[in-house]
């Protein structure tokens, strides 16, 4: 263990290792569950955007908050603007979303609505503003939306751009943002660094696809046979999950924040990781479990373990592979430790307690 305190602490690595029964809860384009090549075998694979995703709505519910992560906010100021009464809708709209001190150029079918603009239709054909979304999703907090819907209400001389109006919103992303961080290029102010980074989830041993061949049975029918077949790719794996909180960024994320609300913020995060599930297919398979291991370290140099499974796990001789799969972790991250990984503080493992790794991490603030 090294010497510094743990408020001194920065990195916070997780390593989670949990079981799915039969799922597809990420799939690609053709409806097969992810995968990759890894050890030259072929291993299951669960997105960093999947996991991100539900972790994030697991945290606004454990945290009370909400996030608006979309293209519709357009629509949103528009139906508030209708809702007011006020005048010269688009106008305000476009002033809001520029973009290089062109106005609605973040708004979709903006330049082809203003093509429409005739001294005998001067307010231009709306139809070809479809249903008011920005040309890019953003990511913001119901503060900021209400300083977009604000600066909407202004007179229209007044209006600024949305670049313009974030850059002085104090810091009112809030905290799931100051985590998962964004990027918008034509916003540049609006970008925020994340504080926590999650690699791409994938199965310690080499998996191979199989297919769900299903009927659906069409009851009232005069004949026999099925109403709807349909085939479903599915697969079972025991896999690895890395995710590292920078606690440096993230205090410096949210400056102001308390200690105590600082610890509120990273408990939510750690309970989130935890418990999250992607809810893909969840009415066909419902494969949700919890982690059967659970490791945390605090460490100046945070790196992926994954390496451990570069050889496939093999299953136990009675089957299974999370006890191998557990072995293996703890050997690689013991030989690492060799080689110059420092571990400053640690807790969990096989017989972790969520609440007892949430009061670990929160004694880091």
């Amino acid at each position: 263990m090294a010497s510094s305190t743990k408020t001194q602490a920065r990195f916070v690595s997780f390593m989670i290792l949990r079981t799915m029964g039969p799922n597809c809860v990420n799939r690609d384009d053709l409806g097969n569950f992810k995968s990759t090549f890894f050890g030259d075998r072929e291993r299951r694979r669960i997105s960093s955007q999947c996991n991100k995703r539900h972790i994030r709505i697991l945290l606004n519910k454990l945290l009370g908050v909400n996030n608006y992560r979309t293209q519709e906010i357009p629509r949103l100021i528009k139906e508030e603007l209708e809702k007011l009464g006020m005048d010269n809708v688009v106008e305000r709209i476009a002033k809001v979303f520029n973009f290089k001190e062109a106005d609605g150029k973040l708004i979709k079918g903006y330049d082809a609505y203003k093509k429409t603009i005739t001294r005998e239709l001067p307010a231009g054909d709306v139809t070809k503003l479809g249903t008011f979304q920005s040309t890019t999703s953003l990511f913001l907090s119901p503060d900021e939306l209400a300083l977009l819907h604000a600066e909407s209400q202004k007179p229209l001389t007044e209006i600024r751009a949305l670049n313009d109006i974030i850059k002085d919103a104090d810091k009112r992303y809030g905290a799931v943002i100051a985590l998962f961080g964004r990027f918008m290029a034509e916003a540049s102010d609006m970008t925020l660094e994340a504080a926590c980074s999650l690699a791409h989830e994938i199965s310690t041993h080499e998996v191979m696809s199989e297919s769900d061949y299903f009927i659906l049975e069409n009851e009232k029918a005069l004949t026999t046979g099925g109403g709807h077949l349909g085939h479903s790719s599915f697969g079972t794996a025991t896999t690895y999950l890395h995710a590292v909180l920078d606690m440096e960024t993230l205090r410096s994320n949210l400056p102001g924040f308390t200690t105590e609300q600082l610890k509120e913020i990273v408990g939510g995060f750690v309970q989130a990781l935890i418990e999250a599930f992607p809810t893909g297919r969840k009415n066909s398979f419902f494969a949700n479990t919890l982690p059967e291991y659970v490791r945390i370290d605090v460490t100046p140099m945070p790196i992926s373990l994954v390496s451990a499974f570069e050889t496939p796990v093999c299953a136990g001789a009675a089957g299974g592979y999370v006890q191998n799969s557990i072995a293996a972790l703890e050997a690689y991250r013991a030989r690492q430790i060799d080689h110059g990984y420092t571990v400053e503080f640690t807790a969990g493992g096989e017989a972790y307690k969520t609440k007892e790794l949430v009061a670990f991490v929160q004694d880091l603030c």
